[in-house]
């Protein structure tokens, strides 16, 4: 390390007063939304000697484990030597991610879709209540959330390139059977963790059911009665079932005036003032397992309801997809799950119109119907053109929204003849946001895969965890089938203390308790050498 590089981390243990364009090494990290949450984890443990970050939020965002692009700075007492080390994250999609980390590749970070660039330095929060960064640990340094709109993203020709990217595929797979390259991180040649996915069937309340409900004000943990100033919709009506945040699912309407309603059980968590929640008949899709074959055929043209109830008056009705687009490494896992083949497209990805959301079909809530359902239009991805059907949704984000919005099992798609079920592709923690009860009654629901499931137990909190965990076992010996590598790639010329910072990140990752939404790569009893393909043992 050169001696310039030692008096600035010197002084900048003994006060924050260096500009931040002084950090002794930036590492810049892209890649899949769907290990979103566990890399974010990771990378906060990492920085052992304190840290400071900052997320984009908007709305739906909540923190930065679901924002599509935050930053970090800190440091690792295990290498002093580096001193300050910032950590960007844009999250993409893993094939894109792949692609971006290619020494030949001429894509920058907003090339992706859905990905605005890097958030700059000087978005960045000064030091914890310390006063330094140094001094902070997790449950001290501060994370803030900053409107994405507020400031300028690195973006274009002139920003960096990323050093490295998570991928839910491997590198071959991103490139269409080429070879890249990247540099596979870790003891394992790339595969840092499993990420296990769920097939989830969207929400069943119908619009003439739902009341929405406009909250003055907030409302205290162990509520009985809450107060109300407005609804829209169906009217009140006692024995329906109310969702909204810190409302235990379940819970229904025993009393109501013009301004306040009685629950049925008391609120476990506050309210917040001008909340929505909603009262309604309760209603969920009429079954909860899929075949490998019926996953086939839903995304290939949607596929009557009756193949998976057996009776004849289900005809009527279809089960149909909402998906992921190209860039995706969880549409790589589905197009394999489903026995098509990394290499083929999806036919029948549909889009909905939801009211009160943003265009392009975000921004589903359980308080949001979808009025609207049509194949996804021609879209060009990464520089590739993509018929109707064929695209979809730039992060899990926007499509476990989606799912979570009531009313789509009324609408008919056009130019199809038969309204239906939606059902979607995700990782474990956008399931569990999914089918959460936390902003408005939510029926959506995971459904087994083959009989199987990778949870414990029948019941989920209001935030859709399941109540007893998952059973990663199910995972680890090979029964439950909906899982992929997680691989950890770095571009070919991103050495020196980059290198350090990543190969150290990724060993901290494979020596630590994998977090939530992943397995521990040497628990595994099971494996596989291609997404989709048979597990052996």
């Amino acid at each position: 390390m050169k001696l310039a590089k030692k008096i600035l981390s010197a002084c900048l243990v003994g006060a924050f007063s260096v500009s931040l364009a002084q950090a002794d090494v930036t590492v810049y990290i892209t890649g899949a939304t769907a290990y979103r949450s566990p890399a974010i984890a990771s990378i906060k443990a990492y920085l052992t000697g304190g840290y400071v970050g900052i997320y984009g939020a908007k709305s739906g965002v909540t923190n930065e484990t679901n924002a599509a692009a935050a930053a970090f700075r800190g440091t690792r007492t295990e290498n002093p030597a580096l001193g300050t080390i910032i950590i960007k994250c844009a999250w993409g999609g893993s094939v894109g991610g792949v692609k971006l980390v290619q020494s030949t590749t001429s894509f920058n970070i907003d090339s992706q879709p859905g990905v605005k660039g890097w958030i700059p330095d000087a978005a960045l929060p000064a030091g914890n209540s310390g006063g330094t960064i140094f001094a902070g640990t997790e449950g001290t340094t501060t994370i803030i959330g900053a409107d994405s709109n507020t400031y300028t993203f690195e973006s274009g020709v002139s920003a960096a390139k990323p050093d490295a990217a998570f991928s839910d595929c491997l590198q071959s797979t991103a490139l269409g059977g080429a070879g890249g390259d990247a540099v596979g991180l870790g003891s394992q040649g790339g595969k840092i963790a499993v990420i296990p996915f769920n097939v989830v069937v969207s929400n069943g309340v119908t619009p003439s059911s739902v009341t929405v409900i406009t909250l003055p004000s907030a409302y205290a943990s162990g509520a009985s009665v809450i107060n109300y100033t407005s609804t829209t919709g169906a009217a009140l009506a006692t024995g329906k079932v109310i969702g909204g945040k810190g409302i235990t699912p379940g819970t229904t309407i025993t009393a109501f005036d013009a301004s306040t309603i009685t629950l049925s059980a008391p609120t476990t968590a506050a309210g917040d003032t001008g909340l929505k929640i909603t009262a309604a008949d309760n209603a969920s899709a009429p079954f909860d397992n899929i075949t490998v074959n019926q996953l086939n055929q839903v995304i290939t043209n949607g596929l009557r309801l009756s193949a998976f109830t057996g009776l004849n008056s289900d005809n009527t009705k279809s089960v149909y997809a909402y998906g992921r687009n190209s860039d995706s490494g969880t549409r790589i896992s589905q197009m394999g799950e489903s026995g098509k083949g990394v290499t083929q497209r999806p036919g029948a990805h549909l889009i909905p119109t939801i009211s009160g959301g943003s265009s392009g079909g975000k921004g589903g809530l359980p308080s949001r119907q979808v009025t609207g359902l049509a194949k996804w239009s021609t879209e060009t991805v990464l520089g590739v053109t993509y018929l109707p059907g064929q695209g979809g949704y730039s992060s899990g984000g926007d499509l476990k929204d989606a799912i979570s919005a009531y009313g789509a099992q009324l609408v008919t798609p056009t130019g199809y003849t038969r309204p239906g079920w939606m059902i979607g592709y995700v990782g474990r923690s956008d399931a569990a946001t999914a089918t959460a009860t936390t902003f408005g009654h939510n029926t959506a629901k995971r459904l087994t895969f083959n009989g199987q499931k990778d949870w414990n137990g029948t019941t989920f909190t209001d935030g859709g965890v399941p109540t007893a965990g998952y059973n990663d076992t199910a995972i680890k010996e090979g029964n439950y089938q909906l899982w992929e590598y997680e691989n950890f790639f770095r571009k070919s010329t991103s050495t020196g203390d980059k290198q350090t910072v990543l190969d150290s990140l990724a060993a901290a990752m494979e020596a630590a308790t994998a977090p939530s939404g992943s397995i521990k790569l040497t628990e595994m009893n099971a494996a596989r050498t291609i997404e989709g393909g048979p597990i052996s043992y």
